[in-house]
């Protein structure tokens, strides 16, 4: 007899407890599970709205928010027909129980309390009391099953709870620990063994605050304290000793049982993450100050050439051929465009790799802050503009990094002045809501970009119109290019010759 398949969407945030879960369910014989696996509110609800779900095993802590506004949402959407929700968690917290049946939870699981036939009987027993399973007598059946398994209290049934619970920590490839409040370990997985390369015993005899390394000691301190307080979550990174003497850097995650004056934490051996960081971060290094070295070195000469040119012709005053004199403005504009090429590689190498100063950026203000160091060089106040520039209304306020934004604005909008070949030119900037970003616009009227060119543009040493202009450096467009895509956002273009160019890019409201 083929069995009945139902889907269940299982919303944690722990690879190592989706795995036992998967697992618990998968050896259920009676049915056949297909498995769905999210880490946050966010991606369980799109799955909800994407695929036809029987049933959701909840946790409660999730990185994006917790179970209750994962109920709220899932109701919203759902219009009253939503999946009948198991919530699990750590604590046995009564309250949070109420509020989660309040909000549409079919039944609330303790971690400490679950076993895998536990786990079993929830999930089938939630999905045809829904169904409203025809077989009566096997609803009932699993309702008495329930029942049981929450009013035995035999010696064999906990045998039989520590047998389950020892295979959840075997299979776990992370470090599970079960500790105490007065500082020790009573319960650890194997992978502690193989991570650290003392046995459980070991590491039980003495406080687990004798193997963490002496400058972490006062943060793994405090994230005790905040435990013994009733905190619901602690995380933490620290070095932990190897039988061997080495350290090895460990990622936690811990929350209390209050009631027994416990605490249930998962491990993950970040030591490799930790190293490759360190030699990302030294190369780094290497590479600003060989960047550096190389901009002293070739901008000096240039300047040396610069001041002779200039010298020549001062000494020379009124001896200078009327032929020659252009000649050597001409050689002066080729140092300053090889000067102003040697800054650009500059900039494009530092974008990503200097520290972001992020603070509330009125976008309103940097536009008008951004044309003006744009014309002052060229026009006086008295002056009018050849130029008519347009400014979306009600411009937003973002939490960002004001110095690549502006510069982002300098680059596109001096790329529509100086391109531009109308004396009564027009260029618009525009903006819009795009979820968590803002969609800008840089447009103006000019003479266009052929289409064979939109690809190349973004590319370091091409201009946007290499054969008209002499002092392009063609590495502005590819230096917007690179902070648009370090900030996690888009550009295109949209341009075609003698009908204007037209460049959108999307920046997040909210810059890490």
């Amino acid at each position: 007899m083929t069995n009945t398949t139902y889907t269940v969407l299982i919303v944690e945030d722990l690879p190592a407890h989706r795995e036992l879960y998967r697992h618990s369910l998968q050896t259920d014989s009676s049915c056949d599970y297909h498995i769905l696996e999210a880490g946050s509110v966010r991606a369980g609800i799109e799955l909800c709205q994407s695929s036809e779900i029987d049933l959701i095993l909840l946790d409660y802590l999730l990185p994006d928010g917790d179970g209750l506004g994962f109920l709220t949402k899932l109701h919203a959407q759902s219009n009253g027909s939503s999946p009948p929700v198991l919530m699990v968690t750590g604590r046995g917290d009564e309250r949070i129980a109420v509020q989660a049946i309040k909000l549409g939870a079919q039944d609330y699981l303790a971690k400490f309390d679950l076993t895998p036939a536990r786990l079993q009987s929830a999930v089938s027993g939630a999905i045809l009391q829904r169904r409203g399973s025809a077989n009566e007598n096997a609803r009932l059946r699993l309702q008495l099953q329930q029942s049981n398994d929450l009013l035995r209290v035999s010696l064999d049934t906990n045998v039989q709870i520590e047998q389950e619970q020892d295979r959840f920590f075997d299979l776990s490839i992370d470090l599970l620990a079960v500790g105490s409040f007065e500082g020790y370990f009573i319960r650890l997985n194997p992978s502690f063994e193989r991570i650290l390369g003392f046995t459980s015993a070991e590491l039980m005899a003495v406080p687990f605050l004798d193997f963490v390394h002496p400058d972490d000691l006062e943060h793994t301190m405090a994230g005790a304290k905040c435990l013994s307080e009733g905190q619901m979550e602690v995380g933490f990174e620290n070095r932990y000793r190897c039988k061997d003497g080495s350290y090895r850097w460990l990622s936690w995650n811990v929350m209390p049982y209050i009631e027994q004056s416990l605490w249930y934490a998962v491990a993950r051996d970040i030591t490799e993450s930790k190293h490759n960081k360190a030699v990302l971060e030294e190369r780094n290094q290497e590479l600003n100050n060989f960047v550096h070295i190389v901009s002293h070195d070739l901008k000096a000469p240039l300047r040396a050439v610069s001041n002779l040119s200039q010298w020549i012709e001062e000494d020379l005053e009124g001896k200078v051929l009327a032929d020659t004199q252009p000649q050597l403005k001409l050689l002066r504009s080729r140092v300053d465009r090889m000067a102003a090429t040697i800054d650009g590689l500059l900039d494009y190498a530092r974008i990503g790799r200097t520290d972001k100063s992020i603070e509330s950026v009125c976008v309103a203000e940097l536009l008008a802050e951004s044309i003006e160091s744009l014309i002052s060089p060229t026009f006086s106040s008295a002056e009018p503009l050849p130029w008519h520039i347009t400014i979306a209304p009600h411009l937003p306020t973002l939490h960002t990094n004001r110095l690549l934004l502006f510069q982002v604005f300098t680059n596109l909008i001096g790329n529509a002045i100086v391109h531009h070949h109308k004396s009564d030119g027009s260029i618009q900037i525009s903006c819009r809501e795009c979820g968590d970003f803002y969609e800008f616009g840089v447009i103006d009227d000019g003479p266009g970009i052929a289409p064979e060119h939109h690809i190349k543009i973004f590319q370091i040493f091409q201009s946007v119109n290499p054969q008209n202009r002499f002092d392009s450096t063609g590495i502005g467009l590819a230096i917007v290019k690179k902070i648009i895509e370090t900030e996690g956002g888009t550009i295109r273009l949209e341009s075609e010759l003698g009908n204007g160019t037209a460049f959108y890019f999307t920046w997040p409201k909210r810059s890490n």
